[in-house]
């Protein structure tokens, strides 16, 4: 579990919640990383990963009647990220 104090240090230097001069040299940062065009190509990854997710959860549901799904979405989470940043299959499942 993750401690209150950790916690409070993500919110405080999450780019929501990041004002002026801060947000500024992030957003520069980052902007280069999202354009259309790299969004576009990220859409077929993060959509297949999408309908994989959806699969095992439905075999998953036929199996048990309760699912953890802050698991499964941390899951989701990094095969998404590990898929379209690093260009690897995590297989998180």
């Amino acid at each position: 579990m993750l401690s209150n104090a950790y916690l409070m240090f993500l919110f405080d230097n999450s780019l929501l919640t990041l004002e002026g001069q801060d947000w500024r040299d992030r957003r520069v940062k980052l902007s280069p990383i999202f354009t259309s065009g790299k969004m576009k190509m990220m859409f077929e990854t993060v959509n297949m990963m999408g309908e994989k997710l959806v699969d095992v959860l439905a075999d998953n549901l036929s199996k048990t009647d309760a699912l953890d799904m802050r698991d499964w979405s941390q899951k989701y989470t990094c095969d998404v990220i590990g898929n379209v940043a690093f260009g690897l299959d995590c297989q998180c499942r």
